[in-house]
């Protein structure tokens, strides 16, 4: 209880520096408490530095942290709050090697990516990608549907991509 309410004082003490445009300040609070706390963060405080670090337009000191976040938690949230973060500075290129670490067994992101940031080639990449680096085949029926849907959205029906879909299919129906 007294840690929990040391931490929230020191949250409220950043936030007064920030608010008092003493930004630096308010991130060093942050920081020296993670380095005095073994470099471990708590949901309170790394959450708070996130928001500093979205504030600054810092995607690298934001990712860090976030990634940080979904460890101690396993929220899916903070994985998904990355994944906006690098569609909204224009760096979809990057996110595969920064978070398909995270992703091995997960496909909430591949879906984040295809029905909210609303690419499906971004999002095949990543289930085709997975597939090839885990073997796991939910990752390659996630690739299948989502050439099934491009292909039934954009009316492009041919018999190459029909094969590519069927053979994903069956592969990954014939291992389970």
């Amino acid at each position: 209880l007294a840690t929990l309410l040391f931490i929230k004082r020191l949250i409220k003490i950043s936030e007064l520096e920030f608010l008092l445009n003493n930004k630096e300040a308010s991130k060093k609070i942050l920081k020296d408490f993670i380095k005095a706390n073994n470099n471990k963060c708590s949901l309170l405080v790394c959450a708070r530095l996130a928001m500093i670090y979205a504030n600054e337009k810092n995607l690298e000191g934001f990712k860090d942290i976030s990634l940080e976040l979904y460890e101690l938690s396993q929220n899916p949230e903070f994985l998904l709050n990355v994944i906006s973060a690098y569609y909204n500075f224009g760096k979809k290129q990057e996110l595969y090697d920064n978070i398909s670490s995270y992703l091995e067994n997960n496909s909430l992101p591949i879906y984040f990516i295809l029905e909210v940031m609303k690419d499906s080639q971004t999002a095949n990449n990543f289930a085709n990608r997975l597939y090839n680096k885990t073997k796991n085949t939910t990752f390659l029926s996630i690739s299948a549907i989502i050439e099934y849907e491009d292909m039934r959205k954009t009316n492009t029906v041919n018999e190459k991509k029909l094969k590519s879909i069927i053979e994903k299919f069956d592969k990954s129906v014939n291992k389970n």
